[in-house]
């Protein structure tokens, strides 16, 4: 049946024209299969009515218990037969990278993703092969000796053994030297378990989306290494892949508005991302926006930040490992201030565990950490309802010299170390109503408060006029029934 499936998935993806499937079901006669709808077929003549030879094909795929697979399996059976070309000295490696990247985007797995890689895209062969025909040549050359998944292992379910040596602009994608046959039979083993891996978070390209869950994040790949995630704003089943690194992101905005030029390094990139790395250099190679997660070492979301018009402008072999790419990617972001990257690390090494750390910490740094807390808040609180109305906190004013230290202090008199509990009025006024660690009304125990007092002088513009933001906010805790004692 593998034979007869192999015909199929090359039916679908072109290889094998519908003028040509009497010849192949005669083929198949001679090999000893029958059917009814087979030997109507074999008995047809390559001129007949295309649309009846097709449903005739069907027919007798289905009378000899296969299937016609969809479009993104035959492309993955195509993926592992391109694979094995080079070797097989029928295709250069030039043809197999134009065939590959004429829309082929079903590979799902590391060596997949591995291969498309090694070849390379259409943009990069035109633009050497233009201007640089020896980096061609010396590049076409490269890949020969490439050899395909072995077909027994395919029908197995087992991964081939893929190995990936970092070139000066290309990945070369090596494999263990048995030859395969032109063309391997159906990988529908293959497909089956790497299916399974199909419930969780690690998205292939294109369709497979829908199909994934939020356990496919440890899927083939443990966490270490993986800072970062990108999902899809439009569709939460498009998830775009991991990031082991992300220079760029948390820096001063430049002059345009928000524009970032981020470097994406140890990417596995997957859905919308994949489809706009195949399309570097083109006005679609914009992703679109995206939601950027922030990851804890147990690879769950820590916090995200809203990024928007993700861009691909350049791609590069990764040293983080085999499988993996470097992207540079231009995108929007208004909320990732600079040095919350090393707050983050705090958190992630579960480190943001002792109370003042933010004391040393210059008017930007303070702003990014209360960025981090607020952006941290529910993962570290873990579901943890908030403390019962009635309780007495501690706010220690020693060290509240303006108004984001006021806030540092608030949420660690509230929450305890990297706490929250606002960072401007009409948050710390909506931090009081509750579901932010304390029911109201508690008792607010100010210590220092003299000191606080001296320093939290800025005028401020109000209905009436205007007010110190000291007064401001104890007419906040009055308003929201909290007892705040001065000392």
């Amino acid at each position: 049946m593998d034979q007869v499936f192999a015909i199929a998935w090359q039916y679908v993806v072109g290889l094998v024209p519908p003028e040509d499937l009497p010849m192949e079901a005669a083929q198949l006669l001679a090999v000893g299969l029958d059917s009814p709808a087979l030997c109507d077929l074999a008995g047809r003549n390559r001129r007949d009515d295309t649309a009846e030879i097709e449903g005739l094909f069907r027919q007798a795929v289905g009378e000899l218990g296969t299937a016609i697979p969809d479009e993104e399996t035959a492309e993955r059976c195509l993926l592992h037969y391109l694979a094995g070309q080079p070797a097989a000295g029928t295709k250069t490696p030039g043809e197999v990278a134009g065939r590959v990247w004429q829309g082929l985007t079903a590979a799902q797995t590391g060596p997949e993703l591995a291969f498309l890689l090694a070849v390379g895209d259409e943009y990069y062969v035109d633009l050497i092969s233009d201007g640089h025909p020896d980096a061609f040549h010396a590049w076409d050359r490269a890949p020969r000796g490439s050899g395909a998944a072995q077909p027994d292992d395919l029908r197995r379910g087992q991964r081939p053994q893929w190995k990936i040596t970092l070139g000066s602009r290309l990945t070369t994608a090596k494999v263990a030297d048995r030859p395969g046959p032109p063309i391997p039979p159906c990988p529908r083993a293959l497909v089956e378990a790497d299916g399974r891996h199909q419930s969780g978070r690690l998205r292939g390209a294109d369709r497979i989306g829908a199909l994934m869950g939020s356990a496919m994040r440890t899927v083939g790949q443990d966490n270490q290494g993986r800072k970062y995630a990108l999902t899809s704003d439009e569709d939460d089943a498009d998830f775009w892949g991991f990031a082991q690194g992300a220079d760029g992101l948390f820096t001063p905005l430049p002059a345009d508005e928000g524009t970032r030029r981020v470097h994406l390094a140890g990417c596995f990139p997957q859905g919308g991302l994949l489809k706009s790395v195949d399309l570097v250099g083109t006005r679609r190679a914009m992703a679109g926006n995206a939601w950027f997660e922030i990851l804890g070492a147990d690879g769950a979301t820590m916090g995200s930040y809203f990024v928007g018009g993700v861009t691909v402008v350049d791609v590069q072999p990764s040293a983080h490992g085999a499988g993996l790419i470097d992207l540079t990617v231009t995108l929007w972001c208004e909320n990732a201030l600079p040095g919350a990257d090393g707050i983050w690390d705090l958190v992630r090494a579960g480190r943001m565990n002792r109370t003042g750390m933010w004391h040393e910490l210059d008017p930007e740094g303070k702003r990014a950490w209360l960025s981090v807390a607020l952006w941290s808040h529910q993962y570290r609180r873990q579901g943890k309802p908030d403390v019962a109305a009635g309780q007495m906190f501690t706010l220690n004013g020693r060290h509240v010299v303006d108004e984001d230290s006021f806030y540092c202090a608030m949420g660690e008199a509230i929450n305890g170390p990297g706490g929250y509990f606002g960072w401007n009025l009409d948050a710390l006024d909506d931090c009081l109503t509750g579901r932010w660690g304390a029911a109201p009304p508690f008792t607010l125990q100010w210590e220092s408060s003299d000191e606080a007092r001296a320093r939290l002088t800025e005028r401020v513009p109000t209905r009436d006029g205007e007010a110190s933001l000291f007064d401001l906010i104890a007419e906040i805790f009055e308003r929201r029934g909290i007892c705040v004692v001065l000392r």
